[in-house]
């Protein structure tokens, strides 16, 4: 890839501030006749508080700024023309072909986005707020997608998708407690929203298989659902929601896959403590997860090798169970069955919807104690700290 890239910036009475980016590519990964495209940025900031003139000790700074861009992107390298991989077989070369239709007439990805936001800070900057919201859109998504294998390929590159992304992110930082001989407190608070969005796929492609998964689940883009669909297979049920089982009181299975859950979660945060005295120094770091789901394995697993608890609860591996499920007729289940024939039969084996659990958390991510060494009479040292640090504690 060869670049040619400019930006200018300027300033009016150190309240108005205003950028100019542009940056043209010139490709190899790419046809000739789209190697070549332009993109560009033009970001605008406004400092109320100098505008102003404002001078007081609770708005101690507030300023606003806004910003369009654009941003294109190329695909892996040896991807227009057939290629070979090389490999042995009985110590003889071999020459396998691509399983990737090269692409035809294909274009750089291209993401517009705006974003506007506001830093604000108050109380001689003890308490500061960075707020900012954007939205962007991606066309021309670069994806391979699955093709039938009569065409002597698996999958084809294109152009084959959009989509778009919008949310919120909000950052409170604060001097709880100051003191220069004593002690010191600091609190950074952090939060997120965003919401991605699959707006269209290639042609009357249904949906897009992001990640294969385990066991027959997937993760799939799905023209007009979030981004991170799961896919599997539900236990079967009736119009009221109630599982459906068979003669035996076994849960009814099918082999037609639905929405379980989407991998998005509804938003995340995080909060730093940090305190400090006189040279002793400790910071910690909650890192939180509110809503999204995921597609456990381990609970896939944990019925036919008994590692969960619902395994062993009320006595169920000597008196069994009784599905709270109703037949087809939609009479209640009344057929009690072994613990033996439930947890291990074949039914749970074509069914994931058990094994989608909520991806909220709440995890102590960073811990660090450390101290700060007077070193004042060492010349040729600037700074000594000796810290302990844990993550993901």
């Amino acid at each position: 890839t060869n670049s040619v890239y400019f930006a200018a910036n300027a300033s009016y009475k150190n309240y108005l501030f205003l950028g100019v980016t542009g940056r043209n590519d010139w490709s190899s990964t790419l046809p000739e006749e789209s190697r070549s495209y332009f993109y560009s940025s033009v970001r605008l900031g406004f400092s109320l508080t100098d505008a102003f003139q404002i001078k007081s000790d609770l708005l101690s700074y507030a300023k606003l700024r806004g910003s369009v861009a654009k941003v294109g992107g190329d695909t892996n390298p040896y991807q227009l023309d057939r290629t070979y991989s090389a490999s042995t077989y009985n110590s003889v070369a071999t020459f396998s072909p691509t399983s990737t239709m090269p692409p035809v007439g294909l274009k750089p990805e291209e993401t517009s986005s705006y974003e506007i936001g506001a830093d604000v800070r108050l109380w001689k900057e003890r308490l500061s707020v960075d707020f900012t919201y954007y939205n962007q859109t991606t066309v021309n998504q670069i994806l391979s997608v699955a093709t039938s294998s009569t065409t002597g390929y698996r999958a084809m590159r294109l152009n084959a998708g959009e989509i778009s992304n919008k949310g919120v992110e909000l950052m409170l930082t604060g001097r709880v407690v100051e003191n220069k001989s004593g002690l010191n407190w600091d609190v950074s608070l952090n939060w997120a929203k965003n919401k991605s969005m699959v707006n269209t796929l290639y042609g009357d492609l249904e949906s897009y298989e992001i990640s294969p998964g385990f066991g027959g689940a997937s993760s799939l883009g799905i023209p007009g659902e979030e981004w991170g669909v799961l896919w599997g297979l539900p236990f079967v049920r009736n119009e009221a929601g109630k599982i459906v089982v068979d003669s035996r009181g076994i849960p009814k299975t099918t082999s037609e896959g639905k929405k379980l859950g989407t991998v998005t979660p509804d938003w995340t945060g995080g909060i730093t403590n940090t305190f400090r005295y006189k040279g002793v120094n400790l910071s910690f770091l909650v890192d939180v997860r509110k809503g999204g789901d995921i597609f456990s394995t381990t609970a896939w697993h944990s019925y036919p090798t008994g590692s969960y608890e619902v395994t062993v609860k009320n006595n169920v591996r000597e008196t069994g169970l009784i599905v709270d499920g109703v037949f087809e007729d939609g009479t209640p289940n009344d057929i009690r069955v072994s613990a033996q024939d439930y947890f291990c039969g074949p039914w749970m084996w074509n069914n994931h919807e058990y094994s989608i659990l909520d991806g909220t958390y709440v995890k102590l991510r960073e811990l660090v104690i450390g101290y700060d060494f007077n070193i004042s009479k060492v010349k040729w040292l600037q700074k000594l700290n000796v810290s302990f640090i844990g993550r993901n504690l």
